[in-house]
């Protein structure tokens, strides 16, 4: 199993999970913070959509999150994480290309993570910051000078998140999105706004509903 992956867009390397069902928070503000009516990011996640529905991408996520959960179980994932970023000679990772945190031990293991790598800038998005029990947790996350800990907004067109403790948020929005990647490529090029605490970052709506279903099924029968 790959540890790390690698999108097109980004000039680094990342961790990915399955969408939604690594995806406490944003369950959690699906079933009571969104207005009725109102689009939410989620329910447009690129992450359940298109390459990422192919059986071989979803099948590795699903793999990668069982991996996880032993490895933190065990006290010994932030041990193997570092390892493995620290191969990379990357100065730039993005944490969750898709998923989010799932449990605050989770966050805990990757401020320890953060801490072993120092010269690596960390970009943590999040929308876990809606349940009350993981904010202590992600607000010692924040306090890493090479975290960033940004929180999304969950209403598209809304505006990015405040959230004490936390670094500046993100949104999604139909237009005058500040992100550049769509007139670049689909890339981040020289762009590192994303890695940068105090600048708020807004990218532009995926259009399209999500393909249905999560990985859940595959879940249960690799936990076994």
């Amino acid at each position: 199993m790959r540890i790390l992956t690698q999108t097109s867009k980004m000039p680094c390397p990342s961790f990915s999970l399955p969408a939604w069902d690594s995806c406490p928070g944003a369950k959690y503000a699906e079933a009571n913070l969104i207005p009725a009516g109102a689009a939410s990011p989620c329910s447009i996640c690129y992450a359940r959509k298109g390459f990422y529905r192919m059986p071989n991408v979803r099948d590795s996520r699903a793999e990668r999150f069982v991996w996880a959960r032993r490895h933190v179980d065990a006290c010994s994932f932030a041990d193997v994480m570092s390892a493995e970023i620290r191969a990379t000679g990357c100065d730039f990772f993005r944490v969750h290309d898709s998923g989010d945190f799932y449990s605050t031990r989770y966050v805990d293991a990757w401020r320890d993570i953060t801490r072993a790598l120092p010269r690596v800038r960390f970009w943590y998005p999040t929308r876990a910051y809606t349940l009350k029990a993981f904010l202590p947790a992600l607000r010692r996350l924040a306090s890493e000078p090479n975290a960033i800990v940004r929180p999304s907004a969950l209403v598209v067109d809304a505006p990015a998140p405040k959230i004490p403790g936390l670094d500046a948020g993100s949104s999604v929005v139909t237009r005058d999105a500040t992100c550049p990647a769509p007139s670049q490529g689909g890339t981040c090029g020289s762009c590192r706004a994303c890695w940068d605490s105090r600048m708020e970052v807004s990218y532009a709506r995926h259009w399209g509903l999500v393909q249905g279903g999560s990985d859940s099924g595959l879940l249960r029968r690799m936990v076994r």
